[in-house]
């Protein structure tokens, strides 16, 4: 009981470090540089390399102790964000790569960070102890985050940077000390050989039998599609709207609100589909034709701002209808296989995000309606790509597609 509580604690106290150095770095980028696109490219930039290193560090994660891997992944973050508040005070000038490369770097540890815990805590909770704990901790950290965020913006309006930064620094500290009190003993010996080669070769072997096994399912294929077509504006809608339309109001605490006013939406809709999640198919293109109609509706409320919070909010639940239709799709895949074959989907699907961010964000700055029409036609898009695929049009839980 005690390790669960100090798990909770750790990785919230570390969601608040991640929600304040994700938004005080964009935002203190923009404010310096006046231009938007720069968080555009940075942002496109970090989800790219997101999907490379989501490859190599599943299989990292898997040849050495998880344990470890969670503190020195914190450690990692402490010394990232000290060193970038210090260069941020020596290098104004060079805000712009100074925080691509910062971030990049930070990209590899959160990385690691994550499936570390994720499978760490696989190992310690079994069955439905597992599933009961991701549920509470999901729920705990969207809670933090809108509260987080909320709190953030109120201290980037006025607190200096260098006093924010100190701030994180102590989140993650303390996230360190929290979480050194777990106690874990890996239920598998950590494997002998972690050497680079061996790494890439694993790596190599995994993208080899991903492809293989696309090749004989096309539900499978299918959802590559659909998936690679929506990160288009899955990447640009929580992270990068958010911010062209604070930067546009001129206040870092109405970007908070509009994060937070999307995650209560989500967590909103998590309580609603619970009902209604045998009926896959049907509750995602509620989602694709919910997000769509919202999000067009923007074009004439993007100036108010009660009207673009409740939008967000809206949005937010309409994308957590598209849940069930992810979960089936991970179910399809056979136990054994299952995390290699989602990792790979992952890496590929991640590739879209970052064309996407610079396509609406070049919509933008030239009229943000052409960007809101761009993110209506792709959810659009979604709706036709699964209403005319005969695997996928007509999918619920007592009536399951295989490949």
């Amino acid at each position: 009981m005690k390790d669960k509580i100090y798990i909770y604690l750790a990785i919230i106290i570390n969601n608040i470090g991640d929600v304040i150095f994700d938004l005080a770095i964009m935002w203190n980028i923009v404010a310096l540089t006046g231009d938007v696109m720069n968080s555009a490219y940075i942002m496109a930039t970090s989800i790219t390399f997101r999907a490379i290193i989501s490859i190599f560090s599943g299989i990292i994660v898997d040849k050495f102790n998880k344990k470890k891997l969670v503190q020195l992944s914190i450690i990692a973050s402490t010394i990232i964000i000290s060193a970038f508040m210090i260069c941020c005070n020596l290098y104004v000038n060079s805000i712009v790569t100074i925080g691509l490369v910062f971030i990049l770097i930070n990209d590899i540890s959160n990385e690691v960070f994550r499936k570390s815990w994720v499978l760490m805590c696989a190992e310690k909770f079994k069955d439905n102890e597992y599933l009961k704990f991701q549920s509470i901790l999901t729920i705990s950290s969207r809670i933090t985050i809108i509260f987080g965020s909320i709190v953030v913006g109120v201290m980037i309006d006025t607190l200096s940077l260098n006093t924010i930064f100190l701030f994180d620094i102590a989140t993650y500290i303390l996230c360190f000390v929290i979480f050194s009190l777990v106690s874990y003993q890996p239920i598998t010996e950590v494997v002998a050989n972690n050497s680079v080669k061996n790494i890439f070769v694993s790596v190599i072997d995994d993208i080899r039998y991903l492809f293989d096994y696309v090749k004989t399912s096309k539900y499978i294929l299918s959802f590559i599609a659909i998936m690679m077509t929506l990160n288009l504006i899955y990447g640009y809608i929580p992270n990068q709207f958010p911010l062209y339309l604070a930067t546009y109001a001129g206040s870092a605490s109405y970007m908070s609100l509009i994060k937070s006013a999307l995650m209560i939406g989500e967590i909103v809709g998590m309580a609603l589909i619970v009902r209604y999640s045998s009926l896959v198919s049907q509750t995602f293109k509620i989602g694709m034709i919910g997000s769509a109609v919202v999000m067009f509706a923007l074009i004439f409320a993007y100036e108010i701002e009660i009207l673009v919070l409740l939008s967000f909010m809206l949005y937010g639940i309409f994308d957590s209808f598209t849940q069930p239709f992810f979960n089936y799709t991970v179910q399809q895949i056979e136990p054994q296989i299952r995390g290699r074959i989602l990792g790979g989907i992952d890496s590929l699907i991640l590739l879209t995000p970052g064309v996407g961010i610079l396509i609406i964000g070049f919509l933008m700055q030239i009229n943000i309606i052409l960007g809101i029409l761009f993110i209506t036609a792709v959810f659009v898009l979604g709706y036709m790509l699964i209403s005319l695929n005969p695997q996928m049009n007509k999918i619920t839980i007592s009536n399951e597609v295989k490949s």
